[in-house]
């Protein structure tokens, strides 16, 4: 392989109408999401964006495990669209449509011809939006956009010479990186790439502190607001010592990689398609621009890699990458099967339209559009499909937090908190009651991390809220989370200060599907917190 400078030829220039086409093209395929409910993950940063919309501060009036990005992208959506599970699925339609449209102009930029990006556009939109609802709106799917956008402006400034487009290409991938740290991977890939070719370029090392110096620059601001909301101490704990412990809880096993990829034929596709235009590219001459995809492709590897987890999800970062190589792939075999005979170029092009058929009709997307279309008649209703089987997996029920959230607004009033030990935050955001501590999961609380004054700070928020009712979830142990095969429930059962407050306090009000309910006694019936479970002298300043 040798790279060459950057190729500017291409077969034509683009026109708005082709921007019109590959737009509404993503539009339509992606509308299919927009009967999705929550899954897990999704409720809980709508409740941490609508907590930071009334005013609470992240990490240190919540605790949330991710960087800031995400719940600041979901609270625009709220701000936008509304208060609803819907808009999380619009803000997720139109930003993946936005990316796709970036795909598009990538390829065509890199490869040359508009067709090759309106096939990598396509591509892109089936891989994404066939993924299932508990998949998307996540934020390594978020992330795809800033770094398509830095691969962008990183391609104009090798291009064109332009020093404050280096700085804008090094301040996308910082967006990135202020949705999941390890993409920041890519930055190395953005300065390598940069000073090999420039090499003969003398100023080429100084030219590269302007992709640093962009990458700075939103973390500065970052870190800045932190200081003032005094909150910078707590991200650390969080993102430091908790992370710390989730890989000790998840030994580093690469062999989870061949596993996603074999249990999901679209990632086994894609991923044998960059294998051999990996090789093909070995083999070849070719220019930087066309070096920098596959650089891109591995560091999305290398960051799921990195995860060490097996949700599909994690795995949402390669498909752009993976979508343009293989859109270039398909047109270099269709040009030599056209050289051989003309009917041999359109058996290639039958096989992709059905293999492209079989995934919109395989994976649920035809279903889903046509219980969309049964929405915009009239003839049922979002509600009614979000509590349809369809959204019931083996660890996750939309029906469940749907009655419970329904039971909750029924059994509390306005402005009464309320409290779930379980990992169901959506529940707070549907029925619109304020969660009664900081931890909006309990995994941090589990015996298994060993935090006891994380406890006492628990148990302390609840002495203070007294939130009206408290919910204990059965069968949702994740022991790679939480270091215990424990559930909710079983661990509750072993955090004896936790029961005994509930006990002391609370009359159970039933189970509804896999929540246990607890209802706060009159105050003739609760006798208060028990003596010596709390010992507020000993707590340490937060």
């Amino acid at each position: 392989m040798t790279a060459t400078v950057l190729s500017t030829h291409r077969s034509s220039p683009l026109r708005p109408r082709d921007f019109v086409f590959v737009a509404l093209l993503l539009l339509i395929i992606g509308s299919s999401t927009l009967v999705n409910p929550f899954g897990r993950d999704q409720g809980g940063f709508a409740y941490a964006a609508s907590a930071y919309l009334d005013g609470m501060t992240l990490y240190r009036d919540l605790f949330v495990d991710k960087p800031p990005m995400t719940y600041l992208l979901v609270a625009a959506g709220l701000k936008i669209f509304g208060s609803s599970m819907l808009s999380l699925r619009l803000l997720d339609w139109l930003w993946q449509c936005a990316t796709g449209i970036a795909v598009f102009l990538i390829g065509y930029r890199v490869y040359g011809t508009k067709a090759t990006g309106m096939l990598a556009a396509l591509l892109y939109g089936l891989f994404y939006f066939s993924f299932a609802f508990k998949n998307t709106a996540q934020t390594d799917g978020f992330i795809t956009l800033p770094l398509a956008l830095g691969i962008l402006a990183f391609l104009e400034a090798v291009e064109k010479k332009s020093s404050w487009r280096l700085f804008l290409a090094g301040m996308y991938v910082s967006i990135a990186f202020l949705f999941k740290y390890p993409i920041a991977l890519l930055l190395a890939t953005f300065l390598v790439g940069y000073l090999v070719s420039r090499s003969s370029d003398k100023n080429r090392y100084f030219s590269a502190l302007y992709v640093i110096c962009g990458f700075c620059l939103p973390i500065l601001l970052f870190v800045t607001s932190l200081l003032v909301n005094h909150s910078l101490g707590d991200l650390y704990r969080i993102h430091g010592f908790l992370t710390i412990m989730n890989f000790g809880f998840r030994p580093f096993t690469p062999g989870f990689f061949f596993k996603m990829v074999s249990n999901d034929f679209r990632l086994l596709l894609f991923h044998w398609v960059f294998l051999i235009a990996l090789i093909h590219m070995l083999k070849e001459r070719v220019d930087f621009a066309q070096c920098l995809i596959f650089y891109w492709g591995f560091a999305s590897i290398i960051h799921l890699v990195i995860q060490n987890k097996y949700f599909e999800y994690h795995a949402l970062p390669t498909i752009a990458p993976q979508t343009i190589i293989a859109s270039h792939l398909f047109f270099l075999a269709h040009k030599k099967a056209k050289a051989l005979t003309p009917r041999l170029a359109m058996v290639a092009s039958c096989l992709l339209a059905a293999l492209l058929s079989f995934g919109y009709y395989h994976y649920g997307m035809f279903d889903k559009h046509r219980a969309l279309a049964s929405v915009l008649t009239g003839s049922t209703t979002l509600e009614t499909i979000y509590a349809s089987p369809a959204f019931d997996t083996e660890d996750f029920s939309m029906r469940a937090v749907l009655e419970v959230s329904d039971f909750v607004k029924n059994n509390s009033a306005e402005g009464e908190k309320i409290f779930i030990w379980g990992y169901e935050s959506a529940v707070y955001f549907l029925a619109g009651r304020q969660c009664a501590s900081r931890f909006i999961y309990n995994s941090p609380l589990f015996e298994s991390y060993d935090l006891k004054h994380y406890r006492r700070y628990f148990l302390q928020d609840l002495a203070v809220n007294r939130p009206q009712i408290i919910l204990v979830v059965t069968g949702d142990a994740i022991p790679w989370v939480t270091g215990s095969t424990d559930d909710s429930y079983g661990e509750f059962l072993k955090f004896s200060e936790f029961r005994n407050y509930v006990e002391e306090n609370y009359l159970p009000a039933g189970s509804i599907r896999n929540f246990l309910a607890y209802k706060r006694k009159s105050p003739g019936e609760s006798r208060g917190i028990p003596a010596g479970a709390i010992d507020f002298d000993a707590l340490p300043p937060h």
